[in-house]
């Protein structure tokens, strides 16, 4: 059993992603830093995997690394506020947004959907 603390690197998927679904990962992934971040052994072993990286780097590093891991989230989040009753046109929004990630993700062109 290793004595690492940090998540493993999850698979590299498409870099197709909505540009507000893309948006709200990279929220969840910056989240997650900074939780991580907070337990001291956690710090170390990131700053050893990155010798010389200033502050700003370490976090770019790690949302390079792990973005892809939250962009599913992103997509559950977005599609469970649909659900609930508010702002219509937050909906209309974010509807439009899946759509279009969907139709990115399968490699089909969304222009018609996007506006």
């Amino acid at each position: 059993m290793s004595n690492q603390v940090l998540p493993r690197r999850t698979r590299r998927r498409s870099a197709h992603v909505h540009i507000d679904i893309g948006a709200l990962a990279r929220e969840l992934t910056l989240k997650s830093y900074d939780a991580l971040m907070q337990n001291n052994e956690v710090w170390r072993q990131w700053r050893e995997l990155h010798p010389g990286h200033s502050r700003k780097g370490l976090e770019d590093a790690y949302v390079a690394r792990y973005l892809a891991a939250h962009v599913a989230p992103a997509r559950a989040m977005l599609a469970g506020m649909l659900a609930q009753a508010g702002d219509e046109d937050l909906k209309a929004r974010i509807h439009r947004a899946l759509i279009a990630d969907n139709f990115l993700v399968r490699g089909r062109d969304p222009k018609g959907w996007t506006r």
